[in-house]
């Protein structure tokens, strides 16, 4: 039989009892265990906690109590730097994400009640942190002091440097290099080896062809932060041969140095990534000296060998001598020197007068 109330007709009082029935169910997505599947390296969800509960065991996100939680899961599809925020949500948020399988044994990865970036104060919420690649994250928002209303989730990785990924490597070109990047928000692939042997994760690369046949020293001397450097040969990111690598710069520091011997026309491609995940400004150095060509301009006499060592300009070679063609003979070190603006550098070996041989040979000074 129909409920009639005067002056209320049947339609619109079923009406408002619908309205308040929708009103009062709570989301899909308030208990933990039935969180929200989100895929993807960008999201934005749409949702509200309007007659959401806490669950017990359930912590305070932000550090308030709240009481109308509703929550998503996030897999990671990259390791690196990724920003989640309620930016748009129509009351007061706070924002949780975590790690683990149920509301009771949750992991905090980052939590926010007031966004630290928006100019005017408002009143969502805004967290960044390293993801790591195939990591299940657990988002709750909830409203501070109970609020509730609308939800605009959003997921998306920060601008990203110009070179983080293989593909987008930048060139460099020239004997001589002098480069800037940061690997600040930078990401590490799945195919990408470990620099160095660290796991790293957040890696930039250039890619650089040798214009002759010599001596290369690459350092990050200059950079702010703990680097790792490596060298590869190849094409592809999952099929790299490392030509070189280093972690701590051998003469002294947390930045990193490698050296090498090129062939002219080689291709090479350089990694830079932070130990430990560690990310800043880089300064990449590269030097190629060729390899130094040794001729004798006078024979012993009273004066001595007179030799001559050419190579590029600007560059320190060494000439080492020893008296016999044998391998137990040991080389020693004559003199070390740069050359000059034509790439030469003369040098008079007066102690060669009383003998009756010597060899000579001259090597490059990394």
């Amino acid at each position: 039989m129909p409920l009639w109330l005067k002056g209320v007709g049947r339609f619109s009082l079923l009406a408002a009892l619908l309205i308040h029935s929708l009103a009062a169910a709570a989301p899909i997505n308030d208990p933990f265990a039935n969180a929200i599947l989100l895929r993807g390296a960008t999201v934005v969800a749409n949702g509200n906690n309007v007659g959401a509960t806490k669950e017990p065991g359930e912590p305070n996100h932000a550090g308030d109590a709240g009481g109308k939680s509703v929550w998503w899961l996030w897999t990671a599809p990259f390791t690196g730097s990724v920003v989640v925020h309620t930016a748009g949500s129509s009351f007061d948020t706070l924002l949780g994400v975590y790690t683990g399988s149920s509301v009771s044994s949750l992991t905090l990865v980052a939590a926010n009640d007031q966004d630290p970036l928006d100019p005017l104060g408002g009143d969502t919420s805004r967290v960044k942190f390293n993801a790591t690649v195939d990591t299940v994250y657990a988002i709750a928002v909830d409203g501070f002091a109970g609020a509730s209303g609308a939800i605009v989730l959003t997921i998306t990785p920060p601008p990203r440097p110009p070179n983080d990924d293989f593909a987008n490597r930048s060139v460099l070109a020239g004997a001589s290099v002098l480069a800037n990047g940061s690997t600040v928000d930078a990401t590490k692939q799945l195919d990408e080896p470990a620099h160095a042997g660290e796991p790293g994760g957040k890696s930039i690369w250039w890619s650089w062809t040798a214009p002759f046949a010599g001596r290369a020293v690459i350092t990050t001397l200059g950079s702010d932060f703990d680097t790792v450097l490596a060298l590869y040969r190849g094409e592809a990111l999952e099929a790299l041969a490392e030509v070189a690598s280093n972690d701590q710069d051998p003469l002294g520091g947390d930045t990193s140095r490698v050296s090498f011997t090129t062939a002219t026309g080689q291709r090479y491609e350089i990694a830079v990534d932070g130990w430990n995940g560690e990310s800043g400004a880089v300064t990449l150095n590269m030097r190629l000296v060729s390899r130094p060509h040794l001729s004798i301009v006078r024979l012993p006499d009273n004066g001595g060998a007179r030799l001559r060592v050419t190579g590029t300009t600007a560059a320190r070679y060494s000439i080492e001598g020893r008296v016999a063609w044998l391998a137990s003979d040991v080389w020693q070190p004559l003199a070390t020197n740069t050359t000059d603006a034509g790439g030469i550098w003369f040098f008079t070996d007066s102690s060669a007068t009383n003998l009756a041989q010597r060899f000579y040979r001259a090597r490059t000074v990394e």
